[in-house]
């Protein structure tokens, strides 16, 4: 893959820190490589729980599954949805957010049906589409259409899925949620069938929070790369400005002297647990990943003859 082809090629550079990559998947394939080379990665984006493991070579610098599906999880509860079908990709970042979602939904005594996991390289979305009209008609009948909706954890494909459940009234006839993975989606704005399903369905979902309370750290940071890049970078972008300072503060703790690599991981954690960054604490639990976080909630909306994302609402 791209991802282990550039861990390999850092390594020939004797790197010893790396910041990235963005998908669960993409980590999940470098991890052994990491493990074995003793190179410290820090995602700025990874979320999948099958990656929280202690003592390993990764940090991750957002919230985990666990966090973003109990979030989720208490917002669809919270809006009177008691009966919900869940379904999503089968890669390691969307697939634990659907178990997530399920697990913390249920502990709110909600209703769960969960669909099977569809492959993000063979998808066979018509069937898909066929499976959860089977779910969303039973769930119903138990609570009535308006206490029933669909959550949906997936990358772009979400276009296809939507442009499909659009000729469905049982599908259109419910509302949708989504996970990290789709929010923002410039395909999905683009897309105008998609785009007004997303809208008659009341679908959002969920982004890494920036904190008002540290908005005077971010907010000139994010002037400057937008002034630079000519885009507005979003929570992950300057999470991953926080990964490198800590990781700076890291070799500057260690007089950039050589040490062990358990040195240099318990340097990193408690540089990270030790002070704040502009994205606000960057504490880390025992998995090495960040240990809270809030969301903030997008959703689409017409302007003219285009489409655009805008935020909607904040988790608790």
């Amino acid at each position: 893959t791209i991802a282990k082809k550039a861990f390999s090629e850092a390594k020939a550079r004797n790197i010893s820190f790396l910041i990235g990559p963005q998908s669960s998947s993409e980590l999940t394939a470098i991890k052994p490589l990491a493990d074995a080379s003793q190179i410290l990665v820090v995602s700025h984006s990874s979320t999948a729980g099958s990656l929280a493991i202690p003592n390993d070579a990764i940090f991750r610098f957002c919230p985990s599954d666990k966090i973003e599906g109990k979030a989720m999880a208490k917002t669809i509860y919270d809006a009177g949805i008691r009966g919900l079908v869940t379904v999503g990709q089968n890669d390691a970042g969307n697939r634990g957010l659907q178990l997530s979602v399920n697990d913390n939904f249920a502990k709110l005594g909600g209703q769960i049906t969960s669909a099977p996991a569809y492959e993000g390289t063979t998808p066979d979305f018509p069937a898909v589409i066929a499976d959860l009209k089977t779910r969303v008609s039973v769930l119903s009948v138990i609570h009535g259409e308006a206490k029933v909706a669909v959550y949906l954890a997936s990358f772009d494909e979400a276009v296809a899925i939507f442009k499909l459940a659009a000729n469905e009234p049982v599908l259109k006839g419910v509302k949708w949620y989504g996970g990290d993975g789709v929010v923002l989606s410039n395909a999905l704005a683009a897309d105008a069938d998609a785009a007004d399903f997303a809208i008659a369905t009341g679908f959002f979902a969920p982004s890494y929070g920036l904190s008002p309370a540290y908005e005077s750290k971010w907010k000139p940071v994010a002037m400057r790369i937008k002034e630079s890049s000519g885009i507005d970078p979003d929570a992950f972008a300057l999470v991953a400005y926080d990964a490198l300072w800590t990781i700076a503060h890291t070799i500057e703790a260690k007089f950039g002297g050589v040490s062990t690599f358990d040195e240099i991981k318990l340097a990193f954690a408690k540089q990270a647990n030790k002070d704040a960054g502009i994205t606000g604490p960057n504490t880390l639990d025992v998995n090495g990943d960040r240990a809270t976080g809030t969301f903030d909630y997008f959703g689409l909306v017409k302007d003219g003859s285009t489409y655009k994302w805008v935020l909607t609402g904040e988790s608790e």
